[in-house]
C-alpha cells in the first residue's frame, strides 16, 4: 500500500509537461488528466492505461498492459512491444488490424466516457492538484476536454 501511494504522488509530482493536472480517485482508481502547453490532454488511468491526445481532441498515442501504440500517417495504429534479450532491449512493431484497432477505440472511449460520466455526477474526489490550489478551474477544462474527445470519435490522429 505504501508504495503505491508513493508511485501515485510522484506521478503527480512528475508530470511536469502537463499543467494543470489534476489527480481523481474515483471509486478505488486513481486517474491523472492533464494538459500540455498546446491543449492536449493525456489522461492516466492508473499506471497501465494511459492516452495520450493531441490538440484536436485526436488519440495520438496510448500505452495499455505494457504496450505502446501509437498513431501513424494515414490514421493507422502501429503496436510497439519491448523484448528483452540478455544486454539488449529491442522494440517490435506491428499494424493492428481494423477490428483490433476498433477494439482500442472502444476501450478508450469507454474509459473517457466513464471518466465523465463521473466527473458530471460529481462522484469523484480530487486527490491532488498542480499548480496548488483551487481545482475548480482545473476540473471545468477537464469536463470541456472529455466531451470534446467524446464529440471527436475518440479517432486516432494522422501520426502529428
Amino acid at each position: 500500500m505504501a508504495q503505491e501511494e508513493r508511485d501515485r504522488k510522484s506521478l503527480l509530482d512528475e508530470l511536469t509537461a502537463l499543467s494543470p493536472r489534476v489527480q481523481l480517485a474515483i471509486g478505488d482508481r486513481t486517474i491523472l488528466i492533464g494538459f500540455r502547453s498546446n491543449g492536449a490532454a493525456s489522461i492516466y488511468f492508473g499506471q497501465d492505461f494511459v492516452v495520450g491526445f493531441n490538440a484536436m481532441h485526436e488519440v495520438r498515442r496510448v500505452f495499455l498492459h505494457g504496450s505502446l501504440f501509437r498513431s501513424d500517417p494515414g490514421r493507422s495504429v502501429t503496436r510497439m512491444d519491448r523484448h528483452r534479450a540478455p544486454g539488449q532491449s529491442e522494440f517490435r512493431s506491428h499494424a493492428l488490424t481494423d477490428s483490433a484497432k476498433s477494439e482500442l477505440q472502444s476501450i478508450i472511449r469507454w474509459h473517457v466516457e466513464m471518466l465523465a460520466r463521473a466527473l458530471a455526477g460529481d462522484r469523484f474526489h480530487v486527490t491532488g492538484c498542480i499548480p496548488e490550489g483551487d481545482s475548480s478551474i482545473a476540473l471545468a477544462s477537464i469536463r470541456a476536454e472529455l466531451h470534446r474527445i467524446l464529440d471527436a470519435g475518440t479517432v486516432f490522429s494522422n501520426g502529428l
